[in-house]
């Protein structure tokens, strides 16, 4: 799974969401959802912003950020991955030890 693929499915799962609905939302196929999810497929900047703005206390921009490091795989951007994915397990109710609320 990429990084960019684990927090889309970390933050559909906490909203309670099927793979399915999200990709109704956005819109795009069940298949394409999935594929993006599983790291086989990168979505472009547009589609992947469309996916954000499914979840309104997403920070787009992160996602973004997550894209690129991807794609760059420079320092810099592994930097700005490793806060963006501390922020989403902070968001989702997990502490430094990667444990949620109880």
């Amino acid at each position: 799974m990429s990084k960019i693929g684990d927090a889309i499915t970390r933050r559909r799962r906490a909203s309670g969401m099927t793979t399915k609905a999200l990709a109704e939302a956005v819109p795009l196929s069940q298949q394409y959802m999935v594929d993006i999810q599983m790291g086989r497929r990168c979505p472009p900047s547009g589609t992947l912003l469309k996916i954000a703005n499914v979840f309104p206390d997403v920070d787009a921009a992160a996602w973004l950020w997550l894209l690129l490091a991807s794609v760059w795989g420079s320092p810099i951007a592994d930097l700005m991955q490793a806060w963006v994915l501390a922020e989403h397990r902070v968001a989702d109710g997990a502490g430094a030890t990667g444990e949620g609320r109880r």
